[in-house]
């Protein structure tokens, strides 16, 4: 697909990577560290086409050109693999944080030119961004196959958590290089704890439960005393949680599907923490579950962090909501809740448009796709009808691959706007010789979106040309044409008109 000077849009996130200089030395950096020998993203990368069921992976870094680190069955080749950052699709997903989710490549503008689509070996595309530790983008973990086929959000969510697992194991291997071999254990151990990631294997057959070195920490077991089994992983979940834990897991059992969850761990010594799930019951030959595999992530520190974001948020006498990649409500504030009248039980979960449909083909909703789409920031004011009947002063913002908007009601301040600045409202002039005071003098301030520092756009008595400001619904400052600076004449006395007698 061209864009703007005829430039694909390939072309134009190639040319966009390699204008970041800083981009460039960061990814190089983890390539000259060996990546392209790395075993555990070579594990990584087969672990997505098991968790996402494709036939084809790949993890590259993206440097002056895309080199592959680590595949499975990728179309332009195996590990060490380079081409230009024009030729490879992934550089699209590495220049917007959303990635690039392709479900019919043929039909999708952004890549039914491409040659492998044109061959017919793609036909439906993932990709993510890799970040580094100082939060530049050196790569993309992408996973696709020949036939069209739909992506939901938990697959996005599941290739995010693998390519945070390939950004970890690429820094690893970075301090291999960087530091001598007399402390490279001790550090590669740190990055490891550091990271909080770990495996897990379950074998259905015979009930066989494998973790890595840390997720038994994270569960606060030895190796000595896990006995690797369900039950001991149970026995560690907090009870609260449980429940929700065994119905995801039975899910995906009985679907060959994704298996995915959230809880709390319980540690021996009386600490709690959180960990993240994310994998797949695999079939075995006769169709049916035979193991389950996947990766965790230890979330306590981002729990802490949201908790002390979401006491900021409710505390706020502003409103507040996200919706995610799909539209539905993610999070809803006190004040939010007030004022669209809706308890944060009917929303969250919900479909934005559903739910508001009203919004639909309206500011508010050309304003959030467009943050959605560019990661930009959009303020705006806007009206709903009933049953709300009620203006709104929007702030949106990007916030974790979907919007967030902040919003007040402002409609009493329009009203009052409306009262105060319209003709009829303006005093009538009075009889007496002008003002000397400057201010009415001066041209008046614009009418800001709460009229606190309006004051009257006209003289008390005749005066120069005066000329109103105001801010109208769509938040552009605009004026009126200025009064004439020539003052009327009555046609008898010759007196000014705001003076003369003769017609009362």
């Amino acid at each position: 697909m061209n864009g703007p000077g005829g430039a694909s849009t390939e072309q134009q996130a190639a040319q966009a990577l390699a204008r970041d200089a800083a981009r460039t030395a960061a990814a190089r950096r983890l390539l000259e560290a060996g990546a392209t020998e790395d075993g555990t993203l070579r594990t990584l990368a087969g672990l997505a086409v098991q968790l996402l069921g494709t036939p084809a992976a790949e993890i590259s870094l993206l440097t002056d050109e895309r080199v592959i680190v680590a595949a499975v069955d990728a179309l332009p080749g195996p590990a060490g693999t380079r081409t230009s950052l024009e030729a490879a699709l992934c550089t699209q997903a590495a220049v917007t944080d959303a990635g690039m989710v392709v479900a019919d490549a043929a039909r999708d503008p952004r890549t039914l030119h491409h040659p492998a689509v044109v061959r017919g070996a793609l036909g439906a595309y993932l990709a993510v961004p890799i970040v580094s530790d100082t939060e530049k983008v050196v790569g993309a973990f992408c996973v696709y196959g020949p036939a069209a086929r739909s992506w939901d959000d938990g697959d996005v969510r599941t290739l995010r958590h693998l390519a945070s697992a390939a950004a970890v194991r690429l820094e690893v291997g970075a301090l291999d290089r960087q530091y001598g071999s007399g402390s490279r254990e001790s550090l590669l151990n740190a990055a490891v704890e550091a990271a909080a990631l770990g495996t897990f294997q379950w074998d259905l057959s015979t009930g066989a439960l494998r973790w890595d070195a840390s997720l038994l920490e994270a569960f606060g077991y030895e190796e000595k005393t896990f006995r690797g089994t369900i039950e001991a992983f149970d026995a560690r979940v907090h009870p609260d949680d449980l429940v929700h834990v065994r119905v995801a897991l039975d899910r995906a059992i009985a679907t060959c599907g994704v298996y995915e969850a959230e809880f709390r761990v319980l540690r021996p010594d009386g600490t709690v923490c959180w960990l993240t799930a994310r994998g797949r019951a695999l079939p075995g030959v006769d169709g049916r579950a035979e193991q389950v595999v996947g990766v965790t992530t230890d979330t306590t520190a981002l729990r802490a962090q949201e908790e002390r974001v979401r006491e900021v948020l409710e505390g706020m006498s502003v409103a507040y909501f996200r919706v995610d990649e799909s539209w539905r409500f993610a999070y809803v504030n006190a004040e939010a809740e007030r004022i669209l009248g809706r308890p944060r039980a009917d929303l969250l979960g919900g479909d934005l448009w559903d739910l508001f449909p009203a919004a639909v083909g309206t500011p508010f909703e050309v304003s959030y796709r467009h943050v959605a789409a560019t990661g930009g920031t959009v303020v705006f004011d806007a009206y709903y009808p009933a049953p709300l009947d009620a203006w709104y002063e929007v702030r949106a913002v990007p916030e974790r691959g979907g919007v967030a908007a902040f919003f007040t009601d402002v409609t009493a301040r329009r009203r009052h706007w409306r009262t105060r600045c319209r003709p009829s409202a303006r005093p009538r002039c009075s009889a007496g010789s002008p003002p000397s005071s400057p201010r009415s003098r001066t041209r008046c301030r614009p009418c800001g979106p709460s009229c606190r520092s309006w004051s009257p756009p006209w003289p008390t008595s005749p005066s120069p040309a005066c000329s109103t400001r105001v801010r109208p619904p769509g938040g552009t400052a605009c004026a009126t044409s200025p009064r004439s600076t020539a003052t009327p004449s009555c046609s008898r006395c010759s007196t000014p008109t705001w003076r003369c007698g003769c017609r009362r």
